[in-house]
């Protein structure tokens, strides 16, 4: 049983947005009866999830940030570290507060953490099995490293950028990203279309091919010679915005280039895209 095969929540963006836009509502009413005007900047906040593998820059909690705790109160809600024979896992789930539906949002969260977190112990279940069926050892089996952590990519007035980063190291490494990204001030879910217009995937494809060909010629020959990468730019493809308001596309692994490439991104210039 593979990561694909676990359902995440098809309505996890909707509920995001949701929460994001009541949010807005709430507070202004608020605002009204105080008799003060502000910035609904916090309208923006939902949960800035990462689940990650080598970086551990994250693997504190994101109040480490100074901008996090303006817009919402997120904290490490709990971590747990199981070893079995077939894995070693090591899970964080962080926590929203401060964020007028983050009862229903926290629990959306954690379903799709759960979904990740079942999916790769069974891989690694199935993989020892047929390790031991083939006659191998237990005590000479190097058990498979599962990690999920958060990443927050950017969370200033305008944009709010984060995701859910889900690792698996055995003998090949997989790794999963979900990328959530809103706009602060509206709640709305940014798209590729949104921020780059109907023919997106011409223009991002266009780009990433020149990045790709400007590369020196060892660098190039890792990806794949037949790429289309039109028809891999499309309503999911997985895409963060960084503080600078650059658009950052990501490939997993194997996805464009051979495996020990690694996962693959590219910075976009929205202004030259637009």
């Amino acid at each position: 049983m593979s990561d694909k095969d676990v359902k995440i929540p098809e309505d996890l963006h909707e509920i995001v947005e949701k929460s994001i836009q009541q949010g807005l509502i709430q507070r202004k009413q608020r605002s009204r009866r105080n008799k003060t005007i502000g910035l609904s900047a916090a309208a923006g906040c939902c949960a800035f999830l990462f689940f990650f593998n080598t970086n551990t820059v994250f693997a504190k909690t994101v109040m480490d940030l100074p901008l996090v705790s303006q817009i919402a109160h997120l904290f490490l809600d709990s971590e747990s570290t199981s070893e079995e024979a077939a894995y070693i896992a090591e899970i964080k789930v962080p926590q929203l507060e401060n964020n007028d539906q983050a009862q229903s949002l926290n629990a959306a969260i954690r379903e799709q953490i759960e979904a990740h977190a079942i999916a790769m112990k069974q891989q690694a279940a199935d993989e020892y099995q047929a390790f031991m069926e083939t006659g191998g050892k237990a005590e000479e089996y190097i058990p498979a490293r599962i990690s999920i952590n958060y990443q927050l990519y950017c969370n200033n007035d305008q944009t709010l950028s984060f995701a859910i980063i889900s690792t698996y190291v055995r003998a090949q490494s997989s790794q999963t990203i979900d990328c959530y990204n809103v706009e602060a001030g509206t709640g709305r879910t940014l798209t590729l279309e949104a921020l780059v217009g109907e023919d997106y995937a011409e223009r991002i494809a266009r780009e990433i091919q020149r990045q790709i060909d400007a590369k020196p010629e060892a660098e190039q020959a890792v990806y794949d010679e037949d790429l289309d990468l039109k028809s891999m730019i499309g309503p999911d493809r997985a895409f963060h915005l960084d503080p600078d308001g650059n658009l950052i596309v990501e490939f997993e692994k194997y996805e464009i280039a051979v495996g020990a490439a690694g996962p693959q991104s590219f910075t976009l210039d929205l202004e030259s895209l637009n």
